[in-house]
């Protein structure tokens, strides 16, 4: 969590920064957003990224507060398992407890692989959203170019084209920071979930539940 508001701060620093570089005045940043597309193709997918694994984060926290406080009664097993004792007879109970333990746990790792595939596209979609970015931003400067280095060019062609460097210089850095964050979040998640389900599995071989 610390890493997401990290990154979304050094993101604001840069819009900051080109805002005063641009406009003059550093709370100028609602119209720095609205005029510069290369900086939003990046900026935007990230903090939507970034607040979608912040709240799976918040989540798995306060589930594995719920499994270590032991309020967690997993009613649900308690009455499959009655349920079962009363169709099959006694001699099958052991049978009948691990195909629901097992059945529990292939529901929840498949619950939090659904839940990881937004962060593993988030991975994917701001490196390659950054790499696009850069290649705008140079594109840009190549184009600009000729007219910088012609005789009669002027401080604002020089300006535009350092401008187009600064696209693609933003857009690479939130990129990879973004996506390296998201990397991180989703070790981070995959270890809560690992933790989750051992809490899980403790609670459901407790003997209140056979």
């Amino acid at each position: 969590m610390a890493a997401l508001i990290g990154l979304s701060a050094f993101s604001l620093i840069i819009l900051i920064a080109r805002s005063v570089q641009r406009e003059g005045s550093a709370l100028d940043i609602v119209s720095l957003l609205a005029t510069e597309p290369l900086i939003n193709i990046v900026f935007l997918p990230a903090c939507m990224f970034w607040a979608y694994a912040g709240l799976q984060i918040l989540g798995y926290r306060v589930e594995l507060g719920l499994l270590k406080g032991g309020r967690v009664s997993i009613t649900a097993c308690r009455m499959l398992r009655a349920t079962g004792r009363n169709i099959i007879p006694a001699a099958h109970s052991a049978d009948i407890d691990q195909i629901i333990e097992d059945g529990y746990f292939r529901l929840q790792t498949r619950t939090d692989q659904r839940l990881m595939r937004p962060i593993e596209f988030g991975v994917g979609a701001l490196t390659m959203l950054g790499l696009l970015g850069t290649i705008i931003g140079l594109s840009l400067a190549i184009q600009d170019m000729p007219r910088v280095l012609s005789e009669d060019a002027t401080a604002q062609d020089k300006g535009i084209i350092l401008g187009s460097l600064g696209y693609a210089f933003a857009t690479t850095i939130i990129g990879i920071l973004g996506s390296l964050t998201l990397s991180l979040a989703r070790m981070y998640l995959s270890n809560m979930a690992d933790v989750a389900r051992a809490l899980a599995e403790d609670r459901m071989a407790q003997p209140n539940l056979r």
